[in-house]
C-alpha cells in the first residue's frame, strides 16, 4: 500500500475560461503508486446519494462519481524527530463544474467520504 497526498483543482466553467473555485487535498492510501496519465476514480457509498453535474468533452453531465488523471508525481522529504521521510505528492486534473452550487456538492462528496478538504491556504471562492 502507498500513502499519497493529492490535490484537485474545483474550477467553474464562466464565460467560456475556468475560473478557479478552490483546492481539495487529503491525504488517501492506495494499492499501487499512481503514474501520470492514470485515472484515480471517487465512488461513492452505496448508501449515499448525491449528484452533481460535471463539465465533460461532450457537454455538461450528471454524475455521483469523480475521476481525476493524475498530470504530476513528485517526491519530498520531511525530517520527522532526525529520520528522513519521503512523501509523495499527486496533482491531478481539475474538476470542471458548470455552477459553484455543483462544486459544494463535490467537496461535501469528496469530504465527507475520502477526507479531503479545502486548501486554507489557497483559493476559496465557495465560502458565501
Amino acid at each position: 500500500m502507498y500513502d499519497i497526498e493529492i490535490w484537485i483543482d474545483l474550477v467553474c466553467l464562466a464565460d467560456q475560461r475556468n475560473e478557479l473555485l478552490c483546492t481539495l487535498f487529503g491525504n488517501l492510501t492506495v494499492p499501487m503508486q499512481p503514474r501520470c496519465g492514470e485515472t484515480i476514480g471517487f465512488h461513492q457509498n452505496k448508501s449515499s446519494n448525491f449528484e452533481f453535474n460535471i463539465v465533460s468533452p461532450i457537454g455538461i453531465v450528471k454524475e455521483n462519481s469523480v475521476r481525476v488523471e493524475v498530470e504530476e508525481v513528485s517526491h519530498y522529504a520531511t525530517n520527522d524527530n532526525g529520520t528522513v521521510v519521503w512523501n509523495t505528492s499527486i496533482h491531478s486534473s481539475e474538476i470542471s463544474v458548470p455552477t459553484s452550487a455543483d462544486a459544494r456538492q463535490i467537496c461535501e462528496f469528496l469530504s465527507s467520504q475520502y477526507g479531503l478538504e479545502i486548501d486554507p491556504y489557497g483559493a476559496n471562492r465557495l465560502e458565501a
